[in-house]
């Protein structure tokens, strides 16, 4: 079944039979009458054929670049010698004086001899380069020979006139229907590398010639039917291989040619064939709608002129000079002004490299993507102005390899890293180890977990800002196969905002422990009143008992000890001082400079660096020369092998990128006043708790932890702020900013030393004394009522104002924190409005957060000797 589909796949029924049929049945009508005539048209026809097939071959072969065809090309042009001579040298033909049916036979033998050889060599040539003069030349010089064997009688006799065919003759013939039916065999082993029409009618004809073969193993007579038959079947297969050849070299090719004609108007780009000069030779339809016109209109004329840049000369066009210059271009945009387009060129030369015709042009009308592009340069723009101007780092990593791919202007700030060291790198490349490993493991987990991850709070060395405080949120960035491929990375510098909050914090603990603190101290002193006024009392009583007496002077002075420490409370709660002066920091430091002396060790050296015209600052110098003192002891103590302490002093101004100390100081011209030492220095959690009241790193004994709470309560009553830098085996920085004095005087608070004084001054008039301490208020009426004074009581200042109702009263002395909803300012205030006549004196124990009252008196601190009210009584009457 195999063999009949073969068979039946075999050209046979195609019209090309027609020709060789007609002229067959021709040559045997002529056959009957005139065999050698027959003989002469039959031969002459397979010369014909096999000159044609030669020339064919030749001339095609620079187009079809078919090795194969030209090698039977070759060959059959001396094929088609021999037969001529064949054809000449036939019995009747009386052109060689040797004629007749031996060196006819003879010439035909060794021919086929030579054809069989041909068509089992020529697909060799189907991979093969073939060097077709060379082959022209072997087959020239094998005919040659043949002539030369047979006409000099070296050639084996292959008929004798009346006997036949000799023996040598039909082996040879077998060995030539041999040599062809391997032919066949190679062929098929390739014939994939052959045109299938090809393949199937050389097949067929091989098997015809055969089949000739066979049929010339049979005759006698030279004018035998036997011959008819046998020239028929080499005429027709002749013919096959010359279809086979003209189907291959022209007629395909013009097929194609047609074919690509329309598959050329079929490119959607314009496509231009130009010669060296630029003229059009050749345009498609596409080329036509970008001119606008036909294509009669555009061949011959210079493609210049209706596709290039209007706007350009001829002579500065770049398609133009690589046109004629034989050089290739691609994707050279151009636009069209004139036409308000995009036009993009690709430039392709024809012919050989040094011999160049022409070139192709293919034009693309890119104005649609340019426009696009157009929109998308804008949104890359938009989007890299929005990346860069960002106000919180950004920066985005490869998922694979963490690698940046993008670094804004903002993480360049932060860290100091410029945009060009990070690309292509890694953390471990800027970064130390721990922080580089706890980087990636955060972003492998990204990775992993497909999800946003937010970092709270991440630590990063910078390059210039010291360590940072980071809060990251990262997020993983999906290809299109929902793969991760980048990561994305946001930072916001969290480093001034969690110092601001760590000082809030600290400022409200300070302020809960100083209102604690005062709170203590307003209870504790009306109790040491009590203890004080008593043993005031007690030792005038025992003045003329030594021993008694000096029993009462010791617990007197650890009394007073106890009243010295309740001041340093007080100080440190205090949000406002009651008396501040205009003051030079300079003079205090000069005036305590023999203090700071003392307070110092010999090993210690204490430098003075002090700016002349240095700002005045509106302070209580007494506060001030204290803060002095306890900074420089502190540095003291923490030099015990020596050292060196630097007090120094500057004007600043404090702007707004520099307010990172306190939230809330404003910013404007302070004074500065450092006090900085080389000592053992501070960690981070001592430096937290510095401020703390009764807070130590001294032994047990050594000091009260109270210096810097004063120091800081000092300088937050000045509206003044306080920075400390200071690291473990790198000394400390101490240093107060303090705002420069306006023109105005606050008043003073009458200072007197009842200790130096002995007369005490008295008077006659009433007295209303307020004070919800019961054993105090007590006290204080026995004061004054030994003074001469008449007194009144009242436990609150609701009494107070009932009393005020029914008793005419010069002067009120009222205690500021008490119960009843109504303290000692509101008091002072009501009794200004209702009894302008009453004077007023206020006292108190704490005072807490200052209000707003109209009271400008003085306020005595708790808590007070005798010698304190005598005075300050006699004064607001006075007054």
């Amino acid at each position: 079944m195999d063999v009949i589909k073969r068979i039946k796949a075999l050209p046979l029924n195609d019209y090309s039979w027609s020709v060789p049929l007609v002229l067959g049945s021709l040559l045997i009508l002529i056959s009957q009458t005139n065999y050698l005539l027959f003989h002469t048209m039959a031969e002459l026809f397979a010369v014909v054929v096999a000159v044609l097939l030669s020339v064919v071959a030749w001339q095609m072969y620079p187009f079809t670049r078919n090795n194969f065809l030209l090698y039977l090309g070759s060959g059959y042009l001396w094929i088609g010698v021999l037969d001529m001579i064949h054809m000449l040298t036939y019995e009747g033909m009386n052109i060689y004086a040797r004629d007749g049916g031996e060196m006819a036979t003879q010439f035909w033998v060794g021919t086929r001899y030579m054809e069989a050889i041909l068509l089992c060599t020529a697909p060799w040539f189907l991979i093969r380069k073939l060097n077709y003069r060379l082959m022209f030349m072997v087959y020239g010089l094998l005919a040659g020979i043949l002539y030369l064997l047979i006409t000099n009688d070296y050639f084996p006799v292959m008929f004798i006139e009346g006997v036949g065919l000799t023996s040598t003759k039909i082996v040879s013939e077998y060995i030539i229907i041999g040599i062809l039916g391997v032919a066949v065999v190679i062929l098929w082993k390739r014939k994939h590398l052959l045109d299938a029409y090809l393949f199937k009618m050389m097949t067929v004809s091989i098997l015809i010639t055969m089949c000739a073969e066979l049929t010339f193993t049979y005759y006698e007579s030279l004018y035998g039917a036997v011959n008819v038959v046998g020239h028929i079947f080499k005429l027709i297969s002749f013919w096959l291989i010359f279809l086979a050849m003209v189907r291959a070299t022209l007629t395909e090719p013009f097929n194609a040619m047609a074919r690509s004609s329309s598959t050329y108007d079929a490119i959607p780009d314009a496509t231009i064939v130009v010669d060296k000069e630029g003229f059009i030779r050749q345009v498609n339809q596409a080329a036509c709608e970008l001119a606008g016109v036909t294509k009669a209109e555009l061949v011959g004329a210079k493609s210049h002129q209706w596709f290039h840049a209007p706007a350009i000369n001829k002579e500065d066009c770049v398609v133009c000079i690589n046109s004629r210059e034989g050089n290739r271009v691609h994707a050279y945009e151009v636009k069209d002004e004139v036409n308000n387009r995009w036009l993009d060129f690709t430039l392709s030369p024809v012919g050989s490299a040094g011999d160049q015709t022409g070139a192709v042009e293919v034009i693309r009308d890119i104005t649609k993507r340019k426009s696009v592009e157009e929109k998308l340069e804008e949104v890359n723009e938009l989007k890299n102005s929005i990346v860069e101007n960002l106000p919180a780092m950004l920066f985005v990593k490869t998922a694979d390899k963490q690698r940046y791919v993008e670094w804004n202007k903002a993480a360049e700030e932060i860290t100091g890293l410029k945009r060009e060291e990070m690309l292509g790198n890694n953390d471990f490349d800027f970064f130390a180890e721990d922080e580089a490993e706890f980087f990636i493991k955060m972003d492998r987990k990204v990775i992993d977990e497909r999800k946003l991850h937010d970092i709270p709070e991440e630590t990063i060395h910078t390059k210039y800002k010291g360590v940072r405080l980071l809060h990251t949120r990262k997020i993983p960035i999906f290809n299109h196969e929902g793969e991760p491929i980048y990561l994305l990375g946001i930072s916001q510098d969290i480093t001034e905002n969690r110092n601001t909050e760590d000082m809030i914090r600290r400022s409200q603990k300070m302020e809960a422990v100083g209102q604690l603190s005062g709170g203590i101290a307003h209870d504790f002193n009306n109790q040491l009143g009590i203890v004080t006024g008593y043993l005031e009392f007690l030792k005038e009583f025992l003045k003329n008992e030594e021993k008694q007496s000096a029993w009462v002077e010791r617990a007197r002075k650890a009394a007073f000890r106890c009243v010295e420490l309740t001041k340093q409370l007080l100080l440190f709660s205090r949000t406002k001082s009651p008396m501040k002066s205009t003051v030079d920091i300079n003079g205090v430091i000069t005036n305590f400079e023999e203090i700071v002396r003392k307070s110092v060790t010999p090993q210690v050296t204490v430098n003075y660096q002090l700016e002349e015209n240095l700002w005045p600052v509106m302070v209580d110098e007494g506060e001030l020369g204290d803060a002095v003192v306890n900074m420089v002891v502190n540095s003291r103590d923490a030099m015990p092998a020596g050292g060196e302490v630097i007090i120094r002093t500057s004007n600043v101004y404090l702007d707004d990128e520099l307010m990172i100390f306190n939230q809330g100081i404003n910013p404007g011209e302070y004074a500065m006043l450092e006090i900085k030492d080389n000592g053992q220095g501070m960690s981070t959690e001592v430096i937290e708790h510095i401020f703390e009241p009764f807070f130590t790193t001294k032994p047990v004994g050594s000091g009260t932890g109270l210096g810097m709470s004063m120091v800081y309560s000092f300088v937050q009553r000045y509206n003044g702020t306080i920075k400390i830098t200071s690291s473990v085996g790198a000394g400390t920085s101490i240093r107060i900013f303090l705002p420069r004095a306006e023109d105005e005087t606050d008043f003073a608070r009458i200072d007197v030393s009842p200790e130096r004084l002995m007369v005490l001054p008295e008077g006659t008039e009433k007295v209303l004394v307020v004070d919800d301490e019961m054993d105090l208020l007590k006290l204080t009426c026995e004061y004054i009522s030994s003074l001469g004074y008449e007194v009144l009581q009242a436990n609150c200042a609701k009494d107070a104002l009932e009393v005020l109702q029914t008793e005419t009263v010069d002067i009120v002395f009222s205690d500021i924190v008490m119960p009843g909803g109504i303290n000692g300012y509101e008091l002072a205030d009501r009794v200004s409005q209702l009894y302008p006549q009453v004077k007023l004196l206020l006292s108190s124990g704490f005072i807490g957060q200052s209000q707003k009252t109209s009271y400008k008196g003085v306020v005595v601190n708790k808590p007070y000797t005798r010698q304190d009210i005598a005075y300050q009584i006699r004064s607001a009457l006075d007054n």
